[in-house]
Formats: C-alpha cells, sequence, structure tokens
C-alpha cells in the first residue's frame, strides 16, 4: 500500500480503529519503542495562488513517535496531541516497512476502512453541494466566463 494513501487513512480514521490494529501487530511482534510519543510543533506551508509563492501560516500542535519491529523503523507524525493513536500509527508503519505475514491482513483492513472514509466524505460533499449557488450575469453565462 502507498504509505501516503496509508497515513491518509490512519489520520481520518477513529483512534479505536487504529489501537486495534496496532494491538494485533503487538501480539505477534516485539515493538520497540524508539522514542516515545512527543508533542511538538510543526510549521504549516501554504500555497499562495495569485503570486504563485509559499508561505507559512503558522504553527500546529502535533505528536510524532518512532517504533522498531524486526530491525525496521516506523514512525507517524499526526495533528493534535493523541499519544496512543501517534504510537499506534508507528507501529503499523512499522509493520509494512518489517513486512510482517498480517501485511495482507492489514492491507484489507485499511481498504475497509478508506471505503468508509470515502462514502463519509461523499455524503458530506453532496450536503454541501445543495448549497452551491451558480451566479449568472445578463447574457446568462456563468459568472466571470465569456
Amino acid at each position: 500500500m502507498n504509505k501516503s494513501i496509508m497515513f491518509k487513512i490512519l489520520a481520518k480514521s477513529s483512534r479505536k480503529e487504529i489501537i486495534e490494529l496496532s494491538e494485533n501487530i503487538q501480539r505477534n511482534h516485539e515493538v520497540l519503542v524508539i522514542k516515545e510519543p512527543a508533542k511538538t510543533l510543526v510549521m504549516v506551508k501554504m500555497h499562495e495562488p495569485v503570486a504563485n509563492s509559499k508561505f507559512y501560516l503558522g504553527e500546529v500542535i502535533a505528536c510524532e513517535s518512532l517504533v522498531k519491529i524486526d530491525g525496521k523503523s516506523g514512525m507517524a507524525v499526526t495533528a493534535g496531541d493523541d499519544f496512543d493513536k501517534v504510537l499506534a500509527m508507528a507501529i503499523i508503519d512499522a509493520a509494512y516497512n518489517a513486512k510482517v505475514p498480517e501485511i495482507d491482513w492489514l492491507t484489507e483492513k485499511l481498504n475497509e476502512m478508506n471505503k468508509i472514509i470515502d462514502d463519509k466524505e461523499k455524503r458530506e460533499s453532496a450536503i454541501h453541494l445543495k448549497t452551491k449557488v451558480n451566479f449568472r450575469n445578463m447574457g446568462g453565462n456563468d459568472y466571470g466566463t465569456k
């Protein structure tokens, strides 16, 4: 599974689900915590489209952790201060890096969670689209078009 997709799923899923996934991995593998979960500040970089430049919007509190499973590292950083969730996320990352036997089961579970997340986002988008206003100018064209 692609790491960016995996972490998107982990970040958007509930802490309970993520912790349960990591507990299943911990039952069969020794997890060595290299860096205990800790709070940190992360700069938020934004893109300004008019000037086509980047700037720092400010800082966000985040939580990070680093673990090892079978000699392979796993790391996670997430917004907020949920120590248990970020530790579980790091364990899942290390499991993928170590290619543990549970990887197929883990991928299946993450895909199921991703479908639930996508369905929820589609429902929320549909609710917001109902409130969309379509401005038309005198000529009947969409506003801002020729």
